[in-house]
């Protein structure tokens, strides 16, 4: 599956050790050479210059005095020798300033001191839930409760991970970000890794009992990340990926049309011919069927090309093409039936775009849960390194707004399908059963 967002890696570790404080942290491995006071502060300047350059200061060019301070304050405190990874922490400053998630520090994982928790977790409408990986001891199922980390109940996790992360709580709770809570830095800067690097998990089973397990964090590897990535990307292919068989396409987006309903996953927006003509044969083959509703899902969705959402306003009816002030060549068929888009809190930038152009009023049904953005925002203009560190640095480079009027913080859905611990515990995707009804 294609939802992960690299960036998620280094925002979400920076921001959660800055919570616990950089004294509080205990060592779990050798670090790695440290950087010294004359190369800190070229980065640091290096990526003051490239964050002057951010959108922000184009709509509200009164700030840039209190950035400007904020780097004096942030060199004068580059005063000795750090890490890497503590001057991270420095730099971090300057990034989450912005409160933008696209303007971002890449964690540079050869600088990870901590390891990687043996077991992953996700975030469900009503609480944390734990999802095996490799290394996973035995007694742990994929949807036990999370009740607690090292004596911190879940719910006080959510709420520091909250305080931290730019954007909204949906946001934190996505795919992307949740991942992170299995590596080193974000457990220590959460306060939940004990002396000697162990992280106790207390949980409640689907059956109600409720018991701890002591898990040590493993080295950081290459393989023990796959591990992760392949644990959590094997849970959002039950509950995120495709919804029904007999799908056509291939891994960006697939289709299937029946005479009820038709549905269009689009895992990724990437905008090119091959994707143009794959919705042109969508819609041709929905009025072929005759089908009456279109389902058009970006749950999944991390963003990517914005004017992924042209070959979709061109088959829909006049209110969906007032959406912004795009161009759009119309084309036939045109669909006059429902739209239904289906997404969830990982569902981001220009997939949200895409999501926030196609709903609303006299426009399609939003489906699913909270989207983890507004309906504007600033888009990233790549990651370059910092000459000293290495330390990739990404500023956003544009503004998108498309709906006019106010800038919704999240886009509500009309049909609220958030996926719940006891869902995970029997196994039951909402959506996917909101998908059978809808077909019957």
């Amino acid at each position: 599956m294609r939802w992960r967002t690299v960036w998620a890696v280094g925002l979400l570790a920076l921001l959660c050790l800055a919570w616990s404080g950089v004294d509080q942290i205990m060592m779990a491995q050798p670090q790695p050479a440290a950087l010294t006071v004359a190369q800190q502060e070229k980065d640091l300047r290096t990526l003051a210059a490239m964050l002057e350059t951010h959108p922000l200061f184009l709509q509200q060019p009164g700030r840039r005095p209190a950035f400007a301070a904020l780097v004096r304050r942030t060199v004068r405190e580059a005063a000795y020798p750090l890490p890497s990874w503590r001057f991270m922490l420095l730099a971090d400053r300057l990034v989450h300033w912005f409160h933008d998630p696209h303007t971002y520090i890449l964690f540079d994982t050869g600088h990870v001191p901590y390891g990687i928790l043996p077991l992953a977790f996700y975030w469900t409408t009503d609480g944390l839930v734990a999802v095996r990986v490799p290394g996973s001891p035995p007694t742990v199922a994929t949807g036990d409760r999370v009740l607690s980390l090292s004596g911190v109940p879940a719910q006080v996790i959510g709420q520091r991970m909250e305080s931290l992360v730019a954007g909204n709580p949906y946001w934190v709770h996505s795919a992307p970000m949740t991942e992170q809570m299995s590596l080193g830095p974000v457990l220590h800067g959460l306060g939940v890794v004990r002396k000697g690097g162990q992280v106790v998990v207390s949980l409640e089973s689907k059956d109600g009992r409720r018991f701890s397990v002591p898990l040590q964090l493993n080295p950081w590897s290459l393989s023990g990340l796959a591990g992760l990535h392949n644990g959590i990307d094997g849970f959002l292919e039950r509950y995120l990926g495709p919804r029904i068989r007999g799908l056509v396409g291939g891994p960006d987006w697939s289709w299937v049309v029946t005479p009820r309903y038709a549905y269009f996953r689009l895992a990724s927006c990437v905008d090119n011919i091959s994707y143009e003509r794959a919705v042109q044969r969508f819609f041709e083959q929905v009025a072929a069927q005759g089908a009456r509703d279109v389902v058009l899902d970006v749950s999944e969705n991390t963003g990517g090309d914005f004017t992924v959402m042209d070959a979709w306003l061109a088959h829909l009816p006049a209110p969906y093409a007032q959406a912004d002030d795009r161009q759009v060549d119309r084309q036939s068929p045109e669909f006059n039936g429902r739209l239904y888009v289906l997404q969830s809190s990982t569902t981001f930038s220009s997939a949200m775009l895409l999501d926030a152009a196609l709903t609303g009023p006299g426009r399609g049904i939003r489906v699913g849960e909270p989207v983890g953005e507004a309906t504007a925002g600033w888009g990233s203009a790549g990651c370059q390194p910092l000459p000293e560190s290495g330390i990739c640095a990404a500023v956003s480079g544009s503004y998108v707004q498309v709906l006019p009027g106010p800038v919704l913080p999240m886009l509500r859905p009309a049909i609220p399908l958030g996926l719940t611990v006891a869902d995970v515990q029997r196994g039951i995707d909402p959506v996917a059963r909101w998908l059978h009804r809808l077909g019957h």
